[in-house]
């Protein structure tokens, strides 16, 4: 039997193929999102995926959480946040901590170099 976390993942996979997935960037809210497609039949608002920072100091940036939610997890949604604020903040010239345990877990599975010289690594 199938339950409903089950069924919401199968609508989750099945609405991820057929969409693009772009993040967006809220400098105010301090986070990167990402607007995810709605699941049939359902009226709910949009859900978004996120990644959430903190300014320490300038050129200084904490990285400490992303969320997906759970019928979205292990589609390539956090990979698509990753890898915009790691961007993001190495175009700015901006130094991470990664206190987030996903990030870390990103940087040591993709280690590029241009990214990794603007990681703080004493997570």
């Amino acid at each position: 039997m199938e339950t409903r976390s089950m069924q919401r993942r199968k609508i989750a996979e099945k609405t991820l193929s057929q969409s693009t997935l772009f993040a967006g960037h809220d400098e105010k809210k301090k986070e990167f999102y990402v607007e995810l497609p709605y699941a049939e039949g359902k009226t709910k608002a949009v859900p978004r995926a996120i990644l959430q920072y903190e300014w320490i100091q300038d050129k200084y940036v904490d990285l400490y959480h992303t969320g997906v939610p759970e019928e979205f997890r292990g589609k390539g949604v956090a990979k698509i946040l990753a890898e915009a604020a790691l961007d993001h903040f190495v175009r700015d010239d901006v130094t991470m901590r990664l206190s987030c345990t996903y990030l870390q877990y990103h940087v040591e599975k993709y280690p590029i170099p241009r990214i990794m010289e603007k990681v703080d690594k004493t997570w």
